[in-house]
């Protein structure tokens, strides 16, 4: 005589619930239906039936964590850790090498969804702009790039000289270095002696 199907279990990180509407509730037609939890997707089978012959439809299924494609490394920068496959609430980072800035979240995580959280970040390379204000009595010369590397010169007027470094770059930081130069006046006595060389030299050639 037919006596039902084994009892199934709830399965990990998921439960089971039957159908409605059997007094006996492993009898012949029960249906259970198997979730998961938040993160988790099942392996196979959504539901099973106990059949007539006393036995279910199939296996129980397992409840699995819910996989992301690994992201894209973005250009000029890097992700960490990069692995094969991602899971459910796996966090990566990303960095940009030196002279580019992270424009966008600097960590994302893998949702039940099987998306990432926020959208993906991309390194920028690094843009110092035209912001030094020229020393009194001089001035600054851009390039044509003002980008990481590049490079600006600080001249004086004539009748002064420079103090400090006539060459500034663009730093990682976005900031123009070293310190900007200051102009000074030239003493009338070492005026006086370049302008006496300078005729001297005009006289003797």
């Amino acid at each position: 005589m037919f006596s039902g199907c084994d009892a199934l279990a709830d399965i990990d990180n998921g439960w089971l619930n039957m159908s409605p509407g059997f007094s006996e509730i492993w009898s012949y037609g029960a249906v259970a239906e198997f979730s998961c939890y938040t993160g988790f997707v099942l392996s196979h089978n959504i539901s099973l039936r106990c059949t007539e012959t006393g036995l279910w439809n199939g296996t129980n299924p397992s409840c699995e964590k819910g996989k992301c494609q690994p992201p894209l490394q973005p250009i000029n920068g890097s992700i960490e850790p990069l692995n094969a496959t991602h899971t459910y609430l796996d966090e990566v980072m990303y960095s940009c090498v030196i002279g580019f800035d992270l424009i966008g979240p600097e960590n994302r995580t893998c949702l039940a969804s099987g998306e990432w959280s926020d959208n993906e970040p991309y390194c920028q390379l690094v843009d110092c702009g035209e912001n030094v204000t020229a020393p009194v009595n001089g001035n600054v010369i851009f390039g044509n790039e003002t980008t990481f590397g590049s490079e600006a010169f600080v001249n004086c007027t004539e009748g002064y000289r420079l103090n400090g470094s006539q060459t500034l770059i663009c730093a990682s930081d976005g900031t123009w270095g070293p310190p900007l130069p200051t102009c000074s006046a030239i003493s009338m006595n070492l005026l006086t002696f370049k302008t006496t060389n300078a005729c001297l030299h005009n006289l003797t050639n």
